[in-house]
């Protein structure tokens, strides 16, 4: 097969794209070979120029200028950002979501942070506010995947998380029971600081005997047991999913149409837009839509 390319370019791209990660540690993001050949900018017109879409729980480097975020209030953002909005999912039982009509919420690693006794009230919020026929795309870390690791003692599937440890190292060593609850649990872990320690801490032994007696999904409930309130900042993790789980809190909300999505693999042609969409760690996550 003869490819059209130059190989002095393919060379000079490469010796770039070194030089980068050897200064930084980042690999320039390539032209994504799944997105790059679309039309995102028609795939906007069939909705008009009212067209609604939003990421919530978005962060602060997501941007698209056809989509709004929505997040925990950060002042500078709120200020200085135009597409920044605040919506606190914590309080979502008090709070209706601000926006009606939405065509798309787009929801990355972000449920996870919620614990249990407020999903179906998020998700609630969240169907309320779609038009019929919106779509939600959930994207959160896929249990199977992290209890998969944890079993077969996958270190290397936890090494995204390394920096968490290495701001709290205090001689102990690192264990993957450590990582795992981390993951799952973040404030039961025992290298959480104790100042802002708002739940007791798991032992290693205590998790190895449950992981032996319990059944899978006793033992993430058991993971995850009493953790109802987030930190001031909401990055804690909270809760666990499942597609048969995070499916079924969908189906229970109303959605006509509920179904597996992966990396870059939205129904909607707007959402494949890679890495604009779906590029926080795909290979620890779980992909869901749902149509209202």
């Amino acid at each position: 097969m003869k490819y059209n390319k130059s190989s002095f370019k393919n060379n000079l791209r490469t010796y770039i794209k070194e030089k980068i990660f050897q200064k930084t540690g980042y690999y320039i993001y390539p032209q994504f070979r799944v997105a790059r050949d679309f039309n995102f900018d028609d795939g906007y017109l069939k909705f008009g120029e009212n067209g609604k879409f939003i990421n919530i729980g978005a962060g602060e480097y997501f941007y698209h200028n056809k989509w709004r975020n929505y997040d925990l209030y950060e002042e500078y953002l709120v200020k200085n950002v135009p597409h920044f909005f605040n919506y606190d999912l914590r309080d979502a039982k008090n709070n209706p979501f601000p926006e009606k009509n939405v065509d798309m919420f787009y929801c990355s690693h972000t449920l996870e942070h919620a614990p249990s006794n407020s999903i179906d009230m998020i998700i609630k919020r969240l169907y309320e506010s779609l038009k019929p026929g919106g779509v939600l795309r959930i994207i959160v870390p896929d249990a199977d995947l992290v209890l998969n690791a944890y079993d077969n003692n996958d270190y290397e599937f936890f090494l995204p998380y390394k920096s968490w440890f290495e701001k709290r190292e205090d001689g102990r060593d690192v264990l993957i029971e450590d990582y795992l609850v981390q993951l799952i649990a973040t404030p039961k872990c025992r290298f959480y600081k104790e100042q802002i320690r708002h739940h007791s801490q798991l032992t290693i032994e205590e998790i190895r005997k449950n992981r032996s007696v319990m059944e899978r999904n006793e033992f993430l409930d058991y993971l995850v047991s009493g953790l109802n309130n987030n930190n001031n900042y909401g990055t804690d993790h909270l809760n666990w999913f499942d597609s048969e789980k995070l499916m079924d809190i969908l189906t229970n909300a109303g959605f006509s149409e509920v179904y597996k999505s992966a990396f870059g693999q939205s129904k909607e042609l707007i959402m494949r837009q890679v890495p604009i969409f779906d590029e926080t760690l795909p290979y620890l996550s779980l992909f869901v839509e749902a149509r209202k």
